[in-house]
């Protein structure tokens, strides 16, 4: 992560701690905060859905073997 993004993440999970604390003691309504985290799930769900992620490309010859014949017969046509 990002040094810019890092902050936010710190700065998202204090005010939520913090909002989460104010519940527990009684001071704020419950139902808010549980739409707010219903929100960031579903948020954080479509950004990662939507990043690609960089994968590195397969090698075209991985794992490559030659079909067999049942005939006994090879599939390819004789040298010349």
């Amino acid at each position: 992560m990002k040094t810019p993004n890092i902050l936010k993440f710190i700065g998202i999970v204090l005010l939520f701690g913090l909002w989460a604390t104010l519940v527990f003691l009684g001071k704020a309504e419950a139902g808010p905060l549980v739409t707010a985290i219903a929100g960031l799930v579903a948020g954080v769900g479509v950004h990662s859905a939507g990043v690609q992620t960089a994968a590195p490309p397969e090698p075209a010859t991985k794992n490559v073997t030659a079909p067999k014949v049942s005939t006994g017969q090879s599939a390819l046509p004789p040298a010349q």
